[in-house]
């Protein structure tokens, strides 16, 4: 069990560096149960003045995450991002971000405290940032405050 100060400590050092982009790890209850840690970026901007961190998260299962979407009617290829195994330290597989779908969580939800979260100090490439929220503009799952939120149009 780590020290309050160590909570504290990891907390502010997440809130100093959040930014578009910032990736974290995670695993627990929320945004979704899970006993894996998954990797999540922060895709909105603006996260000072009491909104939501608007997360999206990867998964390695893309055959069947494609799938899933063109049942859903939904081209993959426009509405999702591949990247390559190791192409980044913390995507060990090849990995597939699901952009119609953002889950949120807010600061308050995160437990610090103990190892469920992990900051992680690393961030993605501009290019792949910008395929990701492009994929969520083309995305009409997505809402159109969502995507304001987000500094798309």
């Amino acid at each position: 069990m780590d020290i309050p100060d160590a909570t504290a400590l990891k907390r502010k050092t997440f809130e100093e560096h959040i930014a578009q982009g910032t990736l974290f790890r995670l695993r627990g209850e929320k945004p979704f149960e899970s006993l894996d840690y998954h990797v999540f970026i922060v895709l909105n901007a603006d996260w000072e003045n009491g909104e939501l961190l608007y997360l999206e998260n990867g998964t390695s299962k893309i055959e069947k995450r494609k799938q899933t979407l063109l049942a859903m009617g939904l081209n993959p290829e426009e509405v999702s991002v591949e990247i390559p195994a190791n192409k980044y330290s913390f995507f060990t597989k090849d990995t597939l971000i699901d952009c119609h779908d953002i889950s949120s969580i807010s600061l308050e939800q995160i437990d610090f405290s103990g190892n469920d979260f992990i900051y992680l100090d690393d961030s993605l490439s501009e290019d792949d940032l910008s395929k990701i929220l492009r994929a969520i503009n083309a995305s009409p799952e997505i809402s159109p405050a969502i995507k304001r939120k987000l500094g798309l149009k």
